[in-house]
Formats: C-alpha cells, structure tokens, sequence
C-alpha cells in the first residue's frame, strides 16, 4: 500500500507543484499583480496549492517510512508551543470550515506550558482531528462549531477538540481508532488510526468521548515540560 501510494500518487503531486512553481515565477516580478486583484487572487490560490502540494508529498514519505524499519530516528523531538500549532495549522483549514459553515473558536493561554513533541507530527494530528470534525458536522447536515482550547495541570497539558456534530454510539466508539474502520460513507477508516498512531510515537495519549447527538470530544494528553 504505501509503494503504490509512493508511486501513483506522488507523481501528480510534484506536476500540481511545479506547476504552482512555474506560474509563481513567471508572476513574481509582475507589476500587473498589484494592478489586478484576480491575478493577485489567483497568485495566492496557486501559493496555497504549492504548500499543499510539498505538505502532501511530505506525509507520503511519512507513509513510506512507516512500512520501513528505524521510522523512530525520523522523529525529532523539541520543545514546542502549542498556540504556535494551531496558529500554523489554521490556514490549512480555513477553506473547509467556510465551505461547511462551520464556527472556530480557539482557547490557547499565552502562558501554556510547552509540550515535547515532533512539530511535523503535532501538526498533522490536529489538522487531522479538525478535519475529522469537519466531517462529522458535514454528516449532520446543519451548520455547527468546533473549539480547540488547552489546559494544564501541574503533571499534564491536554489539548482539545471538540465538535458539535451527531456523536458516535457507544458500540462504534470502541472502534474508531481500528484501521479501516469508519462510520462515514466517504470515509477510509484510516485517519484516526493514523492519527493514533502519531500521537503514540510523540509520547503522549488520546482519549475520545463521545454520545449521540452530543458531539465527540478528542483529547491529547502531554507530559509537562520542566
């Protein structure tokens, strides 16, 4: 799986992004950017496909190294804040939650503890776990809200990520995390195993909760740093 992913999927990929590249070059220099909002439009439009582009290709060579040996010495652990997470991971999920209604609201204190994690994998968790909420929202076809917000304590910071979307029954929740299983008719049953599978790696540990017609509520649980 991860060879024919490697394969069949990154080609595309590197066309999408140098593609955005070429275009980019060609306008960089352009006085007609300032003078015309649709080029100036369509210049951020390709600068958003570039980075989602080299962010994709990116997590496929996560993939591939999954399937290998020694994936633990590709992590590279360092003191991290969360808000400034969030604050990157925002941009990359803004499109979705316009295009579902959807309200963000983020609590983040200045003054959090920072977590010891790999930045590349905490952030692909939470865009995960948000997206992931944007999809069960979609799934309740009204308009909903998603909070991400952070508290400490004096051993543990925990992040979290709760949605107001229909809930998952108690008899499919002990399963989310399983791979390919999943209660989304589009759904792969891979993105919260993976995520799990993330989160596992950087020392820390989810835990979900969860009724029908409640909303589900993803916490992550660090060590606090000294």
């Amino acid at each position: 799986l991860a060879a024919s992913i490697n394969h069949e999927v990154r080609n595309p990929l590197y066309v999408i992004q140098g593609l955005a590249e070429n275009f980019l070059e060609r306008w960089k220099d352009a006085a007609s950017l300032d003078k015309n909002p649709l080029l100036a439009k369509a210049a951020d439009a390709l600068e958003r496909s570039k980075q989602q582009a080299e962010r994709a290709i990116e997590i496929i060579k996560r993939l591939s190294l999954f399937a290998k040996t020694g994936i633990d010495s590709e992590i590279r652990f360092e003191p991290i804040k969360i808000a400034s997470v969030v604050e990157d991971v925002l941009p990359l999920i803004r499109c979705e939650l316009a295009a579902r209604s959807i309200e963000l609201a983020c609590d983040i204190p200045s003054d959090l503890s920072e977590v010891r994690a790999d930045r590349r994998y905490l952030e692909e968790i939470l865009f995960n776990l948000v997206v992931n909420a944007c999809q069960a929202i979609k799934n309740s076809q009204r308009p909903g809200r998603i909070e991400i917000r952070a508290t400490t304590n004096a051993e543990k910071t925990f992040l979290i990520v709760k949605d107001d979307g229909p809930g998952i029954a108690a008899d499919k929740l002990e399963r989310i995390f399983h791979p390919f299983y999943t209660t989304k008719q589009e759904g792969t049953g891979l993105g919260l195993y993976i995520t799990k599978q993330l989160v596992e790696k950087i020392g820390a540990r989810i835990a979900v909760e969860s009724q029908p017609e409640q909303g589900t509520i993803f916490t992550l649980e660090f060590k606090r740093l000294s």
